[in-house]
């Protein structure tokens, strides 16, 4: 049966976006680092690539939703996203890598979600969850990171290029992907304002931006800070893949997982875990034992992120998930990147990344408590769903 049939070209898709993921996730910081943009400099990039999300996420939702083909969406993204990358090259001048970083933002940082959303569409009613995909995407991520930190030897500006070629690739590979229609174009077309009238929806929207105020912190500044730890670009692909690879045999449980415990019990574990990790991550200088406290990351991360898209996907209106992705998304990084990820470039300058950290922490045991109260309140109240 077709519906039997593991959806290989999607996970080779994950593989390839997320080696893109990779190289530009981890190693962009430490390129402008290389080049003299300090932490501040570093969190102002951060905070108005992310204001342009205020803009570009709401509407590459809206235009998947409403789209006859939401691979459509996603081919325009993957071409001008592979191509803009390219525009890195043109200068290292602070106002001209800003202005390259938006148009880029632009394109690439709604290819998350809306991925997400399609992979989550095609997979309704099959046999295999989205774990089993998204495990592709942690493969890739891991390996690439790894190898790319051995071979570039601290020469951050091949990035890009790279960058680029795994864009295009998954360009191409979008002409081989199950097609998958657009809601709105169908006769349900719920309104907007169902998703904001949905407690449960926003206040996890809520707790995942507490949880993402850490998260990318640690992703935009500890790079960094390791590498004057470590002393190489290879022991930060080596934290990175051991971040990463941790998360495969969750990946391959979490639905089971989620079964048994519940949203709320798995997130609250999740985020106390995290909150464990930075605490340690504020303690630890050894470069060997910070990478081992990075192993707290497979369960974290993996449950986290997979409770929110799949309560999404399972309690938004059908003709609006490609918009809640997009809207968590958005949310979750506008505070975290503009508000405390500006504040904590210029925190961290002034106190350094390992105090930062712990208050990280703090946020994230304090969100983890008032946030799991919230939504045990909500269900007894009989307010989990949009019905």
């Amino acid at each position: 049966m077709e519906t039997q049939k593991f959806p290989v070209q999607l996970f080779l898709h994950y593989i390839l976006f997320y080696s893109a993921q990779a190289m530009y996730g981890v190693y962009f910081n430490l390129y402008l680092s290389d080049i003299g943009f300090s932490n501040t400099m570093v969190g102002l990039l951060s905070a108005l690539s992310t204001l342009i999300l205020l803009i570009s996420q709401p509407f590459w939702g809206i235009v998947s939703d409403k789209a006859e083909k939401k691979n459509t969406v996603l081919k325009t993204l993957f071409l001008v996203s592979a191509l803009s990358a390219l525009m890195y090259y043109g200068s290292t001048n602070y106002l001209y890598v800003i202005i390259v970083s938006l148009i880029f933002t632009v394109f690439y940082t709604p290819l998350v979600p809306l991925q997400d959303n399609l992979t989550l569409e095609y997979l309704a009613g099959k046999r295999w969850n989205f774990g089993h995909i998204r495990m592709g995407g942690t493969i890739g991520y891991a390996f690439t990171v790894v190898i790319a930190g051995v071979l570039l030897k601290s020469r951050y500006s091949h990035i890009f290029w790279v960058v680029s070629l795994f864009l295009l690739l998954c360009f191409l590979m979008m002409f081989i992907m199950p097609t998958v229609p657009g809601f709105r174009t169908r006769a349900e077309k719920a309104p907007l304002s169902s998703i904001l009238k949905n407690k449960t929806f926003m206040c996890l929207v809520g707790f995942n931006l507490a949880y993402s105020l850490g998260t990318n912190f640690y992703s935009t500044y500890y790079p960094i800070y390791f590498e004057s730890l470590a002393g190489s670009s290879s022991l930060v692909g080596v934290l990175v893949f051991t971040c990463a690879i941790v998360e495969v045999p969750f990946l391959l449980v979490i639905n089971k997982i989620l079964k048994k415990l519940g949203i709320i019990k798995l997130l609250v574990a999740a985020t106390m875990v995290s909150g464990l990790r930075w605490l340690l991550l504020y303690i630890l200088t050894n470069p060997v034992l910070i990478i081992l406290a990075n192993l707290l990351h497979g369960f974290s991360f993996s449950s986290f992120t997979y409770c929110l898209v799949t309560y999404i996907n399972e309690n938004v209106p059908k003709s609006l998930r490609a918009t809640g992705q997009t809207f968590n998304t958005l949310i979750s990084a506008f505070f975290s990147k503009v508000v405390f990820g500006f504040l904590g470039g210029v925190a961290s300058d002034v106190f350094g990344v390992n105090k930062i950290m712990l208050v990280s922490s703090v946020i994230t045991f304090v969100a983890s408590i008032v946030f799991g109260m919230l939504l045990a309140k909500l269900k007894d109240n009989g307010d989990e769903t949009t019905a």
